[in-house]
């Protein structure tokens, strides 16, 4: 399409430039709405789980089952009328079947999707670096205070970088990290700057893995999957999860209930270790419990005793196994139906509780903050952050955990606040600080004290307390 066969110099009728300018910028428009349009017939991509027609928590016999029932419907060799419509859709489910029986590719489909940023085409790997804003480097400084004697569990890996076998599990190391965040802490140890600390551990032919909890440590020598990794975690942290013989109302707190089966269901288990992580990410602010509906027939359940207690399971209208219920009190519940993991599960709970974080603006913060003999937590952001969305959940799971110390917390957007932001002088978003009780006015601005931690609830309250 040719609009003009002359360019807008400056001495050529505006207009006319004007309307050029607008004839091109439509054509442009019209191809990108064009393009950016689905066809009609098209449906929406289906996830792996689906295109087998499987749950999410399916057993890997379950999924083999379910692959040779579609495949045989859909192999090409069977649909000569639409052969390339039945040779996509055979590609696409023999795709989903490598992966998801296979327990490494599965966990990490699980937690990426499809797209997974370590490895390319052809499954080469393409990022061997640590991701660091998950994973601690405790190469140097003191790693007996910082991680020997530290009260939270510790995932060690001991390494040299130009140890092969070192590089090639980078990509796993960066997962486990990113999925266990909150629930422990994940570091690496470089061999080649920290050498007595990797002889004093028997790290000196690198990669070792070892745990560190309560002062003892321990050699790691299981598989080296993410799935592995996960299951050391929920078998050694003590999590507080209930078991369950009569409903847990009347109580303060609300309630996340596991519905599940004492024998005969793999799933069930599978299922249970992601509600234990979740449990450790929602620490203080919710119960957690497992109730057994072995006998849905008889509305009963049998103890080891032989006494029989009313089953929870047919008020909860719980059929199929297993069902994760959230109760916050006697007369409502809600069925979870999203993805099983312990960080859905912890997110889906906390949107569900109460929101107890004040917005703050200069006006405020001067004539409530200040003056107040109050402790207060003080969060600035910029809402555009990246990750925002999930620091946002951390914040509030810690300002419900401080209120019960009678401690406020307080929210600065400083996209709508950008002088109070500058007046306090930061470097960078987001930014939280004490401002201890006792004190007033500038004393208490003074004796302000940045949080040093993970983005991490339980631990940001923890912290205040412990200043």
């Amino acid at each position: 399409i040719v609009v003009s066969s002359r360019p807008c110099f400056p001495f050529r009728s505006r207009d006319m430039c004007m309307w050029n300018v607008a004839v091109i910028l439509l054509f442009l428009l019209a191809v990108s709405w064009g393009a950016a349009q689905p066809d009609k017939g098209q449906a929406t991509e289906k996830n792996y789980y689906e295109l087998l027609g499987v749950d999410p928590d399916a057993t890997t016999k379950e999924i083999k089952k379910a692959y040779r029932k579609i495949a045989l419907r859909v192999h090409p060799d069977k649909n000569t009328n639409k052969d390339k419509e039945s040779t996509k859709e055979f590609q696409q489910l023999g795709r989903a079947y490598q992966v998801l029986v296979d327990e490494e590719k599965r966990a990490n489909y699980d937690i990426y999707g499809e797209e997974d940023p370590y490895l390319a085409p052809g499954g080469w790997r393409i990022d061997l670096r640590y991701n660091f804003d998950d994973i601690w480097d405790v190469s140097g400084g003191n790693f007996k205070g910082f991680v020997v004697e530290s009260p939270d569990l510790w995932l060690i890996k001991f390494m040299t970088h130009w140890q092969e076998e070192c590089k090639t599990l980078i990509p796993m190391w960066n997962k486990v990290a990113k999925l266990l965040k909150g629930v422990v802490r994940v570091g690496v140890v470089n061999c080649q700057q920290a050498r007595a600390t990797c002889e004093r551990y028997d790290a000196t032919q690198t990669p070792v893995f070892r745990t560190f909890y309560h002062g003892e440590h321990e050699l790691y020598e299981g598989d080296r999957t993410v799935p592995a990794f996960a299951s050391l975690v929920t078998s050694t942290l003590k999590t507080n999860v209930a078991l369950l013989s009569e409903s847990p109302f009347p109580d303060e707190k609300p309630w996340l209930i596991f519905f599940g089966l004492s024998q005969n269901c793999i799933r069930c288990e599978k299922r249970l270790q992601e509600v234990k992580k979740a449990s450790i990410l929602l620490e203080g602010l919710v119960n957690v419990g497992h109730y057994l509906c072995d006998d849905e027939e008889t509305g009963v359940v049998v103890d080891a005793l032989g006494d029989e207690t009313p089953s929870l399971c047919p008020h909860y209208n719980v059929s199929t196994f297993p069902t994760l219920v959230w109760a916050p009190n006697a007369s409502f519940f809600e069925v979870y139906e999203e993805h099983p993991l312990g960080h859905t599960i912890s997110n889906f709970v906390t949107v569900r509780l109460p929101n107890v974080v004040l917005m703050l603006g200069k006006k405020k913060v001067e004539s409530s903050v200040l003056p107040s003999q109050a402790g207060w937590l003080l969060c600035f952001i910029d809402e555009t952050s990246y990750y925002w969305d999930l620091m946002w959940l951390e914040y509030r799971k810690a300002a419900l955990l401080l209120k019960k110390e009678k401690i406020k917390a307080g929210l600065v957007k400083c996209s709508q606040h950008r002088d109070l932001c500058m007046e306090w002088r930061f470097r960078g978003y987001p930014k939280v600080l004490w401002l201890p009780k006792g004190l007033t006015g500038n004393n208490k601005r003074q004796a302000t004290k940045d949080y040093p931690g993970d983005w991490f609830g339980p631990e940001m309250s923890r912290w205040v307390l412990s200043n």
